[in-house]
Parts: C-alpha cells; structure tokens; sequence
C-alpha cells in the first residue's frame, strides 16, 4: 500500500509539472492556431506536447511498477514472455470469404496468363507452443484467421507455404524470432523465412534459384545493442519495455543491384541500394524504425534488378511490411522483383499489371493480423 501510495504521489506530482509547462506553451499558440477550432487545438498541442518521449516513457515505467501486463487501455498487452502485442477485444476471428473470394478470383484470371500465384503466410508474433498470456488480457485471433483463410485457399487449389508450421524448429530461440518492442519478426527470423521460400520455389515450381545464397555463413551479421525502439516500445516507452538489439544482415559475396523507389534509381551493390542504413543513425535517437533499413520502408511499387543474373525468374510480390527484409535477401536469386504494397500503390488494377510485367510467378504474402480487404484489392483503381 505504501508503494502505490508513493507512486501515485510521483506520478501526481510529475503531470502537474508537465501540465504546467504546456498550459505555459499553449497561452503561446502562434496565431494561425484557432483556439475556438477544438480539432485544429488538439492537433497542435499533440504535435508540440512538451517532453512528449519523457511523458510516454516515465507513464510506461509507472505502469511497469504497477506490475501491469496492459497499457493505453489494452492497445498494447505484454504476455508472460515479455514481449508486447498490439491487441483489441475480440469474439472470434475476422471474416475471411471476401479476402478469400479476392484471391480466387485473381488466381482464376492469372490462369488465362499461364501465370503461377502462391501465398506465402508469414509467422505471428504469437506464436503456437510458446507465447501465454495472462488472464484477462484479451486475444485478437489472428491465427485462427490465418488458418482458416488457407483452408479455404486450399479448397480453392491456391498454394500457399505457411511459415507458422516449422518456426519452432528454425534454429533459432524462441524469445529471439520477434521483437520484443515492434510487432515484426527480426531479421534473422526473416532470412530463416527467405530460405523456406528459396526451398518451396525451387520444389514447387522448379525456379532454378542459387540455394548457396541461403548459407548464412555467407553473411556478415552486424550487431546494434540495446538500440531499437519498435512501434509497441513507442507507445509505451522505453522504460515499460526496454530497448531491442538489432541485427543487419548483408551478403559478403559480390552483388550487383537496380533499386527503384519513391522516384530514386540507384545501381550499385546490396550494401548501397536495399540496404539502406541511414535507418540506424544515432541522429535519430530512439524515434529511428530500424526494421526500414531494409529497402528503405513500405513504398506502392518498388523494382529491383539484379544484373548479376538478368535473365533469372521475374517476381512480383503482393504483399506487406513482413516481407522488407525477406524481398531484400531474395533479390539475390532472382532475374528481377516489383514489390506492390496495396495500401499506398496508385498505379491501378493489377489484373492489367500481370499482363504488362508479364512475371514467372506471383506472390501474395499478408501477415495474419493484416488479413483485411485494403490488402488484398487486387482491382484497385478500376
């Protein structure tokens, strides 16, 4: 009792401070700020909150001192492993037959192409046989989703590679396939997942890809301690959560590469296009989202050209943030890859792109908690 006395004293004392250095900040609102616009207030006092990073974190560490597994109303939830979860309450999982019936309907015009398509399921961050929560917390269902959106692919006959089933026997520890402050998987796990899909192209569809530039050895691994603040930590701050370590992994064999995004083309090697490391900057302090160092973020269209091997397999991937670190490493299998992210892509409908890029196969690959129409509107813009 004593303890949350003195905690509560701490924190009453500490928003009154901040509080009162803002009302100061905000009797000085420049003019163009309408104080009688409640909207247009909101959004410059939240934009120009004053200690803003050291409210967020010193909130989290009283929340941590609480021994609460919940923050900003069970936005965010921490399972008995550490690692924290975007999360919302839920009766069961999303309705998959719209997103289905999407992909039914695209596999059947691709069809009339000769054209191949295959989903490629990444892994959640909760993972089977591993991630517990605590009672009370709640459960968005995402991978009770994931399955049955492929069970229903698999009735359609659309193959998928689910990179759920073996994870747990990818070599790696557990606690390590994840962040424990962002909802992605790390690199390492990310290049496990690149080998599974070098495997299931070569097998399924007779690619022909190098599978030597899946030996891990043939990689230099450069370590970040304690620098990775991901977009959970953000939101709680980095004394709820602590800090992540960040692995880059890049080639030490010779590349050669066309990066083309958000109107930029450079030709270089890996290190010097994909590789885009003005992500990791100190400058950027904890505000820095060290998962974009792989090609830079998520772009509508990006292409990628390796002219080390110009007339190998042409890719084109469906597909969401997961898939950044993945496409980077696979790039330097293929004859060439064009990457759609649907949530920013304004180039119209993709059922007249197939027929233009003409690809050797096309990918889909949407994480289970993004299984959603916005992902999967393949006649955008029509």
């Amino acid at each position: 009792m004593k303890v949350k006395s003195v905690t509560t004293s701490v924190l009453m004392v500490s928003i009154l401070g901040m509080s009162a250095l803002n009302i100061f900040h905000l009797i000085q609102t420049p003019k163009e700020v309408e104080l009688d616009n409640p909207t247009q207030l909101e959004t410059y006092f939240n934009e120009n909150f004053i200690g803003k990073i050291q409210f967020v974190d010193f909130y989290g560490v009283i929340q941590k001192w609480m021994g609460k597994n919940e923050v900003d109303n069970f936005d965010v939830i921490r399972d008995e492993q550490g690692k924290l979860h975007f999360s919302y309450f839920s009766k069961g999982p999303n309705d998959m037959s719209e997103i289905n019936q999407e992909m039914k309907n695209f596999k059947n015009y691709l069809d009339l192409y000769a054209v191949d398509v295959a989903f490629i399921m990444p892994p959640d961050k909760v993972i089977k046989g591993y991630t517990t929560f605590s009672k009370g917390l709640p459960y968005n269902y995402a991978n009770e989703g994931a399955d049955e959106f492929l069970r229903k692919l698999s009735e359609d006959k659309i193959d998928y590679l689910d990179l759920r089933e073996d994870i747990l026997q990818s070599g790696i520890e557990p606690s390590d396939l994840f962040f424990d402050t962002d909802h992605h998987w790390t690199p390492r796990t990310a290049f496990w997942g690149f080998t599974q899909v070098v495997s299931f192209l070569n097998e399924r569809y007779g690619l022909v890809l190098d599978e030597g530039y899946t030996d891990l050895n043939q990689y230099e691994q450069i370590s970040y301690p304690q620098s990775f603040l991901g977009s959970l930590g953000k939101r709680t701050g980095y004394g709820y959560a602590g800090m992540d370590d960040f692995i880059v992994i890049k080639p030490m064999f010779e590349t050669n590469l066309t990066y083309t995004w958000d109107g930029n083309t450079v030709t270089a090697t890996f290190d010097e296009t994909v590789l885009q490391t003005h992500w990791l900057s100190e400058d950027l302090g904890i505000e820095a989202d060290h998962y974009m160092v792989y090609l830079g973020g998520n772009y509508g269209e990006v292409r990628i050209k390796n002219n080390l091997y110009e007339n190998g397999p042409k890719i084109l991937m469906i597909k969401d943030s997961f898939m950044l670190p993945l496409a980077a490493f696979l790039s330097t299998t293929v004859g060439e890859m064009k990457l759609i992210d649907l949530r920013y892509y304004e180039g119209g409908s993709l059922y007249e792109l197939v027929p233009m890029y003409q690809p050797d196969i096309v990918l889909v690959s949407v994480s289970p908690s993004n299984l959603v129409p916005e992902f999967f509107n393949f006649s955008k813009g029509e």
